[in-house]
């Protein structure tokens, strides 16, 4: 970090000084005018520099000097000044699993992308300070178990005396929206093969309290699951009130159930094959 900041430093300062330069002028012959000294009121002779804003015209003398007006400048290579910067810059942010920003260009997964610009890096060191976090707060766990069984007004036969620290979970407030669209498809893949809801939306770690999420889910993911597990083969019949509407049931001697009924409704057909 400091020696980014020197290179930015250094690179601002460079670009102040050229901004701000010093001009060399060499066989330039400046106009001169005739002012009065105003101390002593004698007449002298000035040479009249140009100041900001003016224009100094110069022509090449018939002796064959050339004259110009250059500024005062170190050489400096601003490219490799700039690759530099960025260059420390991003193996900073590497260092820190600071993920980049830059727009995904097309021919890569969204996995591929994630490894790639390093959010994947970024999830897994979040995942690892949330571990850290909730040892800590374990800790202070197990310390306020231990002051409360101390404390002269705690009764005994309260149900906190059975309590364990392994019994708290600590809830670590953090965004997790994050590949929502993978989240939710992982989801909807394994509930509909048969793996228990609440212990997907413990694994996918997009809700800050999972379990809440259960309880107002559970009704509508128990007629989900009715719907799609409760009922078997065997017990698919045909409805009667779409048999009474003209939807004719299954017929397995058939080998094709709707060909043979569009031959005589059909121009294209040769109705003469029926």
């Amino acid at each position: 970090l400091n020696a980014l900041n020197i290179l930015a430093s250094d690179f601002a300062n460079d670009v102040d000084q050229n901004t701000q330069c010093i001009w060399h002028a060499n066989d330039i012959d400046f106009p001169t005018e005739v002012v009065k000294d105003e101390k002593t009121g004698e007449e002298i002779t000035r040479v009249v520099h140009p100041s900001s804003n003016d224009w100094i015209e110069t022509t090449t003398t018939p002796d064959g000097k050339t004259p110009f007006v250059n500024p005062l400048y170190v050489q400096y290579d601003y490219s490799g000044m700039l690759n530099n910067y960025l260059s420390k810059r991003a193996l900073i942010l590497q260092k820190c699993n600071v993920p980049s920003r830059n727009d995904n260009s097309g021919g890569s997964t969204g996995s591929a992308m994630s490894d790639a610009t390093g959010w994947t890096h970024a999830e897994v060191e979040a995942t690892q300070q949330d571990q850290l976090k909730n040892d800590s707060k374990l800790d202070v766990v197990k310390i306020a178990l231990v002051a409360m069984k101390l404390c002269k007004g705690f009764k005994t036969n309260s149900p906190l005396a059975k309590l364990k620290y392994s019994d708290v979970k600590p809830n670590i407030k953090r965004q997790k929206t994050y590949e929502m669209t993978t989240k939710i498809n992982a989801f909807a893949t394994a509930v509909s093969h048969g793996l228990d809801y609440k212990s997907m939306l413990n694994t996918i770690n997009l809700f800050d309290d999972p379990q809440q999420v259960a309880r107002d889910s559970e009704d509508t993911m128990q007629k989900f699951i009715d719907k799609t597990f409760g009922n078997t083969v065997e017990d698919i019949e045909v409805d009667e009130t779409e048999t009474k509407q003209g939807v004719d049931a299954p017929v397995p001697d058939r080998l094709e159930q709707d060909r043979s009924d569009q031959i005589e409704n059909s121009p294209r057909l040769d109705k003469s094959r029926g």
